[in-house]
């Protein structure tokens, strides 16, 4: 679970000729953004039109990594795509993908209120449940099944089920890695956002007999000012995916929110009304 701030910004950056407009806080390298006020590089800082709430501003940066990832995938019209874990990046990778016209897009879980929660954001959306009993290549079995349902196509006995040309990965656990690189179709791409172990097994030889390209991201690079044209237009509705929200005074009991497993929840904010 992640959780994001929407932290405001004193004009400090007025040699700019920035003053008058609304700021955004990118990523940064350094501790203790978590607070009212604080210094920030100005050469970080993007303009924001008037529309755009503060929720909106903290969630680009979700959108920032999917938006990346959606873009060195190359999804496009009519590109079924896989998403493996419905949490905060994968919901916002539905989005993205939802935007850049893939389907059938069927998206995965081992939780069924995730799903529930993507079939919201997006109807239309194919779920599968993982079940942690099943090996990966059944769990792929399973999934390349309901993509053949979401196609509209009847599989005869002994004919092979359709696949996903693109899976999003985002979750970064082994088992999803393996499930993903089983259910990819021949020549296809996976597509690892997600983080997980140092060390992981993969199927070696199923990947390179079937020439799947296995792809990996870290954050993301230039996409913050196409992120607010997305967000500011309309075209995505990031604040959908938002499930509690917490007072800046609150932000210890937000992160314990988030880490609790036990409770239902995709995204949870910080925000501050104090101006």
């Amino acid at each position: 679970q992640v959780w994001s701030a929407a932290t405001k910004l004193d004009s400090m950056v007025s040699s700019s000729g920035w003053d008058s407009a609304r700021k955004v806080v990118t990523l940064t390298p350094k501790d203790g953004t978590l607070k009212r006020y604080h210094e920030h590089p100005a050469g970080w800082l993007h303009k924001v039109p008037d529309n755009m709430s503060y929720e909106e501003i903290a969630l680009l940066e979700p959108l920032s990594v999917t938006l990346q990832a959606t873009l060195q995938a190359e999804i496009s019209l009519g590109t079924p795509v896989l998403i493996t874990g419905a949490g905060p990046i994968g919901i916002v990778q539905l989005l993205c993908a939802s935007a850049a016209g893939a389907t059938p897009i069927v998206i995965t879980d081992v939780v069924q209120d995730r799903l529930d929660f993507a079939q919201k954001i997006v109807p239309g959306t194919f779920t599968y449940k993982v079940d942690p009993k099943l090996s990966p290549l059944e769990s792929a079995t399973e999934i390349c099944k309901v993509f053949s349902r979401a196609s509209g196509k009847h599989i005869a006995e002994g004919e092979k089920d359709v696949q996903p040309a693109i899976t999003m990965e985002c979750t970064g656990i082994e088992s999803s890695v393996q499930t993903a690189s089983y259910a990819t179709a021949a020549s296809g791409l996976v597509f690892v956002i997600g983080v997980g172990a140092n060390f992981q097994q993969i199927p070696f030889m199923h990947l390179s007999t079937n020439e799947i390209t296995l792809k990996f991201l870290f954050r993301y690079r230039d996409t913050w000012p196409r992120a607010i044209r997305l967000v500011s237009s309309g075209k995505i509705d990031v604040k959908q995916i938002v499930t509690s929200r917490f007072p800046l005074e609150q932000a210890k009991q937000a992160v314990e929110h988030a880490a609790d497993r036990s409770k239902f929840s995709v995204k949870t904010i910080i925000y501050d009304d104090q101006e």
